[in-house]
């Protein structure tokens, strides 16, 4: 049950919390998301619910919760996922700013387990471990495996990447403080250059506990992009390779290999197989390049229930 106004945003109820929820279209799991964030231990919260021109009827399954922390935002023009994120982050009020799209979802306690995780001042961001959910729910799985740690790690990070949106957290005062904090022009990484840039200056946070959980569907935006996603990182890698820091860290080289293989990957299961084969000469023999072979393999329809 929604609490009534004068038990809302109490300042004993510890600091703000802004939930940046966007949403196009999203009515199908809305009521979901919205739910798991009332339902939070933590309930020093506002929802910012940035409307990209939703034809369907989520404007009105958002308005039809009568709380006050529930605030919603219809955009002047349909944009890509990344300004839209900008829109809503600049009509946030909370002290910490956390991400949760219409379509996943979060456990109770994710807001009170994250915001002890700041005790520690220089601690700009966290993230934990979450679910992966498919086939509407019968199938629930960790999405990695995560040790609890704090500390910088930008190299852990360019090296193999395991931060879930749905899981972050920022420290209002770490974002830029000039221009936009998200890239524009990015429609699939957008959320990776934004962590990567605040690794760079600041220390981060991880609990190993699940926190949320990501729902698996035909109309998961990485999923339906994958050719855009490599195309975004493959700008990326071009971009900070002459970065001060980035660029000279020494898993960036990492980040490389593994953009290599998910390009082998994305050719495989567009069916262009030997495509894949001519471009995984440029792996490093390994675990990597072994399973671009067995991939190449195994029949495509099989593949496609994998990634």
């Amino acid at each position: 049950m929604t609490k009534p106004p004068s038990e809302i945003c109490r300042p004993d109820h510890g600091p703000l919390v802004s939930v940046l929820m966007n949403c196009y279209n999203g009515e199908k799991y809305l009521r979901k998301a919205v739910e798991s964030v009332i339902a939070q231990t933590h309930q020093n919260w506002e929802i910012i619910f940035w409307d990209n021109q939703s034809s369907d009827n989520s404007a009105e399954i958002f308005k039809s919760y009568p709380d006050q922390r529930l605030k919603y935002f219809y955009a002047q023009k349909h944009t890509l996922l990344y300004e839209a994120r900008n829109y809503a982050l600049a009509n946030a009020r909370g002290d910490f700013i956390t991400f949760l799209d219409a379509d996943d979802y979060w456990l109770p306690e994710k807001l009170e387990v994250q915001i002890k995780l700041f005790n520690d001042s220089e601690v700009g961001f966290v993230y934990s471990n979450y679910y992966v959910e498919t086939q509407g729910g019968m199938i629930r799985k960790l999405a990695f495996n995560i040790e609890s740690y704090r500390g910088n790690i930008l190299e852990r990070l360019l090296s193999n990447y395991d931060v879930g949106i749905l899981t972050l957290a920022v420290r209002k005062s770490a974002f830029p403080t000039r221009g936009n904090p998200f890239d524009e022009n990015q429609h699939i990484i957008g959320d990776f250059d934004l962590v990567i840039r605040l690794s760079v200056n600041n220390l981060a946070a991880v609990s190993e506990l699940p926190l949320a959980v990501y729902r698996v569907h035909e109309n998961n935006e990485s999923r339906r992009h994958r050719q855009l996603s490599i195309i975004e990182k493959e700008k990326w890698l071009v971009k900070y390779s002459q970065h001060p820091v980035i660029g000279k860290i020494t898993s960036f080289d990492n980040f490389s290999e593994n953009l290599c293989y998910s390009k082998s990957i994305c050719y495989i299961l567009m069916g262009e197989k030997i495509k894949a084969l001519m471009h995984s000469r440029k792996l490093n023999f390994g675990f990597k390049k072994i399973k671009i072979i067995v991939a190449i393999i195994i029949p495509t329809r099989i593949l496609l229930k994998f990634f």
